[in-house]
């Protein structure tokens, strides 16, 4: 696990006990927690602490666990000094494996965004009776070829079925490296291996595990270590070699309702552990343990009781309306601008736009909810704040967890809308006179102020007017936020500022366009250096890059033209300057250029492509023009760009595509041919 810039690991002692659900058990403090480790009728985890922290139960769901003496104690092998100069002690990400008579424990020694660290190895012949003995360093980097040299720390060890013992590791930078090891020694023996990532992707924390004919690698996207701000989640890939390659990627573990960033996991012994942050407690890192499953040939961690999903709403214009009254939420004033207040209201002509309210799907069971011809706004919670009686009011949007909501059914389409931050529903303060605030507050099923119906008014595709959107960022000072990046306006007055290099943006178009060129303007003319990534995936698993890490241009704007890439996502990653030696990010202006459709005019084709019934339950129809009836190729995406559906070699005008099997929500489908692209929307039910 590695920080961008100045995120900082984890590596104080946090100090809880929590109850997750009647399978996923009352856990030890630990963030990044190793694998569960047996001696005797004791088991073990250790985990990222000064000295090494460790923790110890008589059960494998730690039921009884206890604080162990770290390994270490506030003092640490000197070999370490010379590998790492600045190291302070706080070992990351402990791994831990059995091997001839003896525990193996490999630990990361690193800074704070450093590619400079090294892994080293302690053996003792006992985990109850411990007797450490350091064997000194097993890999490193030194912070050179940072782009395709695996970042030494998060080692993960993994026994195959012949004896041959292997370690992946590595974080961001070059990627997941694996490197066998020798059984006795503990130290690697031949050459390293790239497995996934590189060039400084957000790749980390691998582990490794077989099952039946394959190998399965998990790892870590996103941002860990901050709270309820970490954009941690984990994705699974699998492989018939255990050197790879592994492909078949999809999403593990994510977040879901209080249970922030999973990260970091282990298995043995029957258990699967991993690390949270609970955002009900303070975004305190807190670690599960469940079992885990298989499913047609995948791992399912078993029976991880997380809060409802959430309805899926198609998108459109709707009217909501309280449960226990017939007034309707609304903006006070009919007021378009930051700070405006959220109240109940009586329906008028006068006030239509401020009590007309456009869902939109945003991320999985998540939507942003803005006043209809104010869409440039959302509905946000005061201050981002998850405390009781927050006050419910208008923001520019900018994608934060404190703007994005959940509808959870409660019976019969009265829902409760819940923040995606705090997981809780907003409800009307005491009367129901007109003019009464809408504020957030604990859930109560049993309290009806909290229950709220939508009326449908007009059913379209409003996702078009919302896009381009940032869904995600590595940080952005107060008053400059990424969103500035993407709003048309390249004067220094509206950028995105950013404290330390790097920093990145993810952005979504909506849908996937023909991209081929970039314009970025920085702030006071800097001469910024940066990647631009493009995929169709917002996992960018193989994007089109556009490398400007040795930029040394000021002109404004700062322009590349490539020949065109399909892409939905773009990430913008800047990695220093050229001109400029103080500690800020700040670019005021992120263009693409789309390429021009060749052939057949791209409207009249969109037109002339037609899709029935929209939603659809089971068999969707697609009449196609006569440009696309022959050889096109069609594929579906779901909200997060992941291809759920692809048919090649399109034939006749008509086609019939069974949708049974796909999960509630909605989708883009696109077709292509090697002339133009088509892209339509639908809903599934």
């Amino acid at each position: 696990m590695r920080l961008l810039s100045r995120e900082i690991k984890l590596c104080s002692v946090l100090v809880f006990l929590f109850l997750f659900s009647l399978k996923v058990l009352a856990q030890p403090p630990a963030h990044d927690p190793s694998k569960i480790m047996r001696d005797g009728d004791r088991y073990w985890t250790f985990k990222t602490e000064l000295g090494i922290g460790a923790i110890s139960a008589s059960n494998n769901d730690f039921s009884d666990w206890q604080s162990e003496p770290s390994v270490f104690g506030d003092t640490w092998p000197s070999w370490i000094n010379t590998y790492v100069p600045d190291f302070a002690g706080h070992f990351w990400a402990p791994a831990c494996i059995f091997l001839n008579g003896k525990y193996y424990l490999y630990y990361s020694c690193s800074t704070m965004g450093s590619h400079v660290s090294a892994i080293g190895l302690a053996t003792s012949p006992s985990l109850n009776n411990p007797d450490w003995t350091d064997q000194g360093m097993v890999v490193y980097s030194d912070g050179n070829n940072t782009a395709t040299v695996s970042n030494a720390i998060d080692p993960a060890i993994f026994k195959d079925d012949d004896g041959k013992a292997w370690m992946t590791y590595g974080s961001w930078f070059g990627g997941i490296s694996i490197v066998e090891l020798d059984t006795l020694t503990g130290k690697t023996v031949g050459e390293k291996t790239t497995l996934v990532g590189g060039n400084h992707q957000d790749i980390e924390a691998s582990f490794l595990l077989k099952h039946d004919d394959y190998y399965y690698l998990f790892v870590n996207r996103g941002l860990c270590c901050r709270g309820v701000e970490s954009t941690y989640y984990i994705q699974v890939g699998r492989a018939s070699s255990v050197t790879g390659p592994y492909d078949g990627w999809r999403t593990f573990l994510q977040t879901n309702g209080r249970y922030i960033g999973p990260g970091h996991i282990g298995y043995n012994e029957g258990r699967l552990t991993y690390h949270v942050y609970d955002r009900d407690d303070d975004g305190t890192a807190k670690m599960m343990n469940t079992t885990l499953d298989w499913s047609d040939g995948w791992p399912v961690a078993v029976e991880v009781t997380q809060d409802p999903p959430g309805e899926l709403l198609p998108d459109g214009t709707y009217r909501i309306q309280s449960f226990d009254s017939t007034k309707i939420v609304g903006v006070a004033n009919n007021s378009p601008y930051e700070g405006a207040n959220v109240e109940i209201l009586d329906f008028s002509d006068d006030n239509i736009n401020g009590t007309s309210w456009v869902i939109n799907n945003v991320n999985l069971h998540q939507y942003q909810i803005a006043p209809k011809n104010y869409i440039n706004l959302g509905l946000d919670v005061y201050n981002c704040v998850g405390d009781d009686d927050a006050n419910i009011g208008l923001w520019s949007y900018w994608g934060g967890q404190c703007q994005k909501w959940i509808f959870v059914d409660m019976g019969n389409k009265n829902y409760q809308i819940r923040s995606a931050l705090s997981n809780k529903p907003i409800q009307v303060n005491g009367t129901f006179e007109s003019g009464t605030n809408i504020v957030q507050m604990s859930n109560n099923s049993n309290d009806t102020t909290q229950l709220f119906t939508l009326v449908l008014l007009e059913l379209e595709d409003t996702t078009y007017n919302q896009y381009p959107q940032v869904v995600s960022y590595s940080s952005q000072q107060s008053g400059n936020p990424a969103s500035n990046i993407i709003d048309g306006n390249n004067s220094d007055g509206y950028r995105w500022s950013a404290e330390n290099f790097p920093q990145y943006v993810v952005i979504d178009y909506g849908d996937t366009l023909s991209i081929s060129g970039t314009k970025i303007w920085t702030y006071q003319n800097r001469a910024y250096q940066y990647t631009v990534e493009f995929d169709t995936d917002i996992d960018f698993s193989d994007p089109y890059i556009v490398d400007r890490r040795t930029n040394t241009s000021a002109g404004q704007p700062i322009t590349d033209n490539f020949e065109p890439v399909a892409a939905r996502y773009a990430r913008l990653t800047v990695t220093g300057a050229y001109d400029y030696t103080g500690p800020w990010v700040s670019i005021t202006e992120f263009e693409i250029i789309e390429e021009e459709i060749v052939g057949a005019d791209e409207l009249t084709l969109n037109d002339n492509t037609k899709i029935y019934p929209n939603p659809v339950v089971d068999v969707l129809n697609i009449q196609l023009p006569a440009e696309l009836s022959s050889g096109a190729d069609l594929a579906i995406y779901n909200m997060m760009g992941q291809l759920v559906f692809r048919k090649t070699g399109l034939k006749g005008n008509i086609e019939l595509m069974n949708l049974s099997n796909l999960k509630k929500g909605i989708y883009s489908l696109i077709i292509t041919n090697n002339k133009t692209f088509v892209t339509k929307r639908f809903v599934k039910y």
